[in-house]
């Protein structure tokens, strides 16, 4: 009878329904197979690791099942080890929670395999997700969470403890894991090849009682070769951050939600400030935590846990080191984020002592920044001072089209991929025959079947005038949207100003999916097109 093998099994769907069948399977047999018996037990299926495919030990067991009565056929499945584990964890689920040196030593590895195979894929993201028997880990690869592969629960524990308790910073941590408590933790790492790359970790309680999810950020701190110019401005765009970081004063805001790009192009910005002016400036950073290496800069990296140094004021050693670089001669400072009343007090002082200051604020529209800065108390009066803000950039970040596999939109196979509602959108703002527009495709060897090939942002500037100035100290907030709007600065094609009209252009050129714009920007808007 043939010898049936299959591609590696690393999810739980993929496991073939059967009866669990252990008898004359020694124990030390276990990490390396599992026996599932079909309804009529003519068929079994064995769960095999990659090791022992071959094995003398794998042609004994099939030996051993095809002796069985009525037994006709063994299909041998490459699987992982946390799915045999998985297995035989349900039938005879652990009661034990023990975690020897030898656990430590495996999950050490088991570790180091995840973070670099998430490298490898240029993952953000680590997710580990509990579901009482077993846990399901996740990869974020270009603003999309994909499956990996699901393990045993008691390995997503031993992974908590052995990546906290053992390898997180003691600065950035308390003393020993708890999954039943929220906690957070920086670990530096280094890759196989020597790479520096820290990982941000952090873990809460979940429902139901007992489970919990771990996040691991990934961040490379080597000095990243991603340039300003790539990182999809448009033209008139580029040219306006020249302008606002040319100048050493006033403020500079990056705003958006979380995992939009916004420390890239940071670092981006200080990179081009370094190579224009050199070492005639001073530049600090004062981060939570340090995320890339900036040429030039002395970088500040604080832990929110760090029990030194801290503001007698506030508790807050971010504060401190804040406050600081009041006395250390800066041209520029870079604040990873004003999260406070008392880091915007600190902001407002840096930009009145003449420097240029760089920052990212969390808000969903350029123009509402000057809403959150008052909320944080920064007063209207400077607020609406020409000079004190120079620019607000406002991004989102969408995933670019395979160019091997994507679909042009105007094909009955393009248009089958999308929504009703979305394909009607879509078809208003771009024209057959006009905008050569694409859908996301099945996926192909090119893009690890995701139908995807990298991000690209879609951006709105402000550079705020007198009048518009004159507006928000006003607290006339939509008026004062609705004049940038109307007066058209930086307008994108004659769509508009805003993100949406950027990542329009993108959409009728190619290289986005209607729905990932929809999904990351907003809805499209067919009227918007009729100024074109």
């Amino acid at each position: 009878m043939p010898l049936e093998t299959v591609g590696v099994i690393q999810h739980l769907s993929d496991v073939p329904r059967g009866q669990l069948h252990q008898e004359g399977l020694p124990p030390e047999w276990r990490e390396r197979f599992a026996v599932l018996l079909d309804s009529s037990h003519a068929l079994a299926h064995v769960l095999t690791c990659e090791t022992a495919m071959g094995t003398a030990a794998m042609y004994e067991l099939r030996r051993r099942l095809l002796a069985l009565p009525g037994l006709a056929n063994v299909r041998f499945m490459r699987a992982s080890r946390e799915i045999i584990k998985l297995t035989h964890q349900r039938a005879e689920p652990a009661t034990t929670t023990g975690f020897d040196q030898h656990d430590a030593t495996s999950t050490e590895q088991f570790a180091h395999d995840l973070i670099e195979q998430a490298l490898m894929r240029s993952a953000s993201d680590i997710h580990i997700e509990t579901r009482t028997d077993h846990a399901a880990v996740y990869l974020r690869i270009n603003g999309r969470r994909q499956l990996l592969s699901n393990i045993a629960f008691e390995s997503a524990r031993a992974l908590g403890v052995v990546l906290y308790s053992v390898h997180a910073d003691a600065s950035s941590k308390d003393v020993t894991w708890d999954p039943q408590q929220v906690m957070d933790g920086a670990i530096e790492h280094r890759t196989t090849h020597g790479l520096h790359v820290q990982l941000r970790f952090s873990s809460a309680p979940i429902f139901p009682s007992g489970n919990f999810h771990i996040v691991v950020r990934l961040l490379m701190m080597s000095t990243t070769d991603r340039q300003i110019d790539d990182l999809g401005y448009t033209p008139e765009q580029m040219a306006t951050l020249e302008a606002i970081t040319s100048d050493l004063s006033g403020m500079v805001v990056l705003c958006g939600p979380t995992n939009s790009g916004k420390s890239t192009t940071l670092q981006a910005l200080m990179k081009r400030m370094h190579s224009r002016l050199g070492e005639t400036i001073k530049m600090i950073t004062v981060e939570d935590p340090v995320e890339y290496v900036i040429p030039g800069a002395c970088q500040i990296g604080i832990s929110r846990k760090r029990k030194t140094s801290v503001d007698e004021r506030t508790g807050s050693a971010f504060t401190t080191f804040l406050r600081g670089t009041l006395r250390q001669d800066p041209d520029v400072v870079m604040v990873g984020e004003i999260r406070d009343l008392d880091s915007a007090a600190v902001v407002k002082d840096l930009v009145l002592a003449g420097r240029k200051l760089l920052t990212t604020l969390h808000t969903y529209s350029a123009t509402w920044a000057f809403v959150r800065l008052r909320e944080l108390g920064v007063p209207p009066e400077l607020l609406t001072m020409p000079g004190f803000i120079s620019g607000i950039v406002y991004q989102r970040l969408v995933p670019v089209l395979c160019p091997h596999c994507s679909l042009p939109l105007h094909s009955p196979q393009g248009q089958a991929r999308l929504p009703e509602g979305t394909l009607t959108r879509a078809l208003a703002v771009c024209h057959e025959g006009e905008h050569p527009a694409r859908v996301r495709g099945p996926g192909c060897a090119e893009c690890g079947h995701s139908g995807i090939s990298g991000r690209t942002l879609c951006a709105e500037m402000v550079i705020p005038d007198r009048h518009m100035l004159g507006l928000i100290a006003q607290q006339r907030f939509l008026e004062a949207e609705q004049y940038w709007h109307e007066r058209g600065h930086l307008d994108v094609d004659g769509l508009g100003v805003d993100a949406l009209a950027h990542g329009i252009q993108k959409l009728r050129a190619g290289w986005v999916d209607p729905q990932d714009l929809e999904s990351n920007v907003g809805l499209l808007r067919p009227l918007v097109a009729s100024a074109s």
